[in-house]
């Protein structure tokens, strides 16, 4: 007996499988789904539609023996201006990227921040911030953030001057031996990103400076916690910015 599934999301992934099929995955508020989608690069299938990158759809699909396969569905939105902007197409190809690579469990934390990205990119919000955000958040999914409410090696809250990726966290003065001294406004942001909630993430906009480097330290750091897995997007970003 086949199970049939009606699911909403976003199509993070389609590859290509065989000649004329797709191996796709959606991401929806119960986490991660991948499919089969049948016939999808025939110039007249009417299934195409349904598995643009960054679309927000509604499917149905059935399971036989162990695979789902998509049968129908509605495109709720096309997202389709994303495809006019290359910043836009490298940070949503980033976290896309990011939370098929280091998270093992998606819930509907990270479908809330992918959400949110796609409103920033649309214009309610900074996209730069929004993509630091996200990629805070999913260092912290994976078990990699950062303590960024004392001192790693003293545990002092008072005189934090510097933040080691390598050590996890926040340094004071004292501790700082060899380390490189930040300023307030990049030691604000680091505790920022990695402590904002939800309701407020598009509170305060950071510089796209700022962004772009915590971005890229960030990327690194996941990168190493996970032995350097290759990253097609993290290398556009390093190449872009």
């Amino acid at each position: 007996m086949n199970d049939k599934l009606v699911v909403t999301g976003y199509i993070i992934k389609s590859v290509t499988y065989l000649e004329n099929d797709a191996i796709v995955t959606l991401l929806s508020a119960d986490g991660l789904l991948t499919f089969k989608a049948r016939g999808v690069k025939k110039i007249t299938s009417k299934l195409a539609r349904l598995i643009n990158l960054y679309s927000y759809v509604e499917l149905e699909l059935t399971k036989t023996g162990k695979h789902y396969i998509l049968t129908n569905g509605t495109v709720i939105s096309s997202n389709s201006q994303i495809y006019n902007s290359l910043d836009s197409m490298c940070l949503l190809g980033l976290i896309s990227e990011s939370i098929l690579t280091f998270l093992n469990e998606v819930d509907i934390s990270i479908f809330i921040l992918f959400n949110d990205l796609i409103k920033a990119i649309n214009g309610e919000f900074d996209p730069f911030t929004m993509t630091l955000i996200c990629l805070s958040k999913i260092s912290l999914k994976a078990g990699y953030g950062l303590n960024v409410d004392e001192c790693v090696k003293c545990y002092s809250k008072l005189k934090i001057v510097s933040n080691s990726f390598k050590l996890g966290g926040f340094i004071c003065l004292n501790c700082a031996n060899g380390e490189a001294l930040e300023s307030v406004e990049y030691l604000k942001t680091v505790r920022y990103v990695f402590k904002v909630d939800e309701e407020n993430y598009f509170h305060h906009v950071i510089s796209k400076k700022l962004s772009i480097r915590l971005i890229k330290e960030i990327l690194e750091h996941l990168s190493y916690c996970f032995d350097y897995p290759k990253l097609v997007f993290s290398d556009m970003i390093n190449n872009l910015y």
